[in-house]
């Protein structure tokens, strides 16, 4: 997805997975920098918190409750494990996208303001 002289910045924590991207050749973004938080640095309680649990939200809407309302209906069983064992990859995918998308533009400059993140900010 490359938009002409368009530019991303992705924002990426300390996890062991995260650090092995910038030190793989086969990872070349053309179009993307990588910004790796310091150690110890953390955006969990506001922007990864948020989309976690509208994520949550959306999976429960979409996969939870249809199978639970069903089984009150009809009388039949309901098996939580069975249930979250047919979610697909692309089912949470889809289910994650509108999930970030509520995330707003607020939370996400209120989050950074309140790291430790040496941030220039134009007013």
């Amino acid at each position: 997805m490359a938009f002409k002289g368009k530019r991303a910045l992705l924002v990426l924590d300390n996890s062991s997975g995260h650090t092995k991207l910038d030190k793989n050749p086969a990872w070349t973004l053309l179009a993307t920098e990588l910004l790796f938080l310091p150690p110890g640095t953390t955006l969990d309680q506001g922007i990864l918190n948020s989309l976690k649990c509208r994520y949550k939200s959306k999976m429960h809407q979409e996969f939870i409750w249809p199978g639970m309302i069903h089984t009150m209906k009809t009388g039949e069983s309901f098996h939580l494990p069975s249930a979250v064992c047919n979610i697909s990859v692309i089912d949470s995918i889809q289910t994650a996208r509108p999930a970030w998308n509520e995330v707003t533009p607020a939370l996400i400059t209120k989050a950074l303001l309140n790291s430790a993140l040496p941030l220039n900010v134009d007013s």
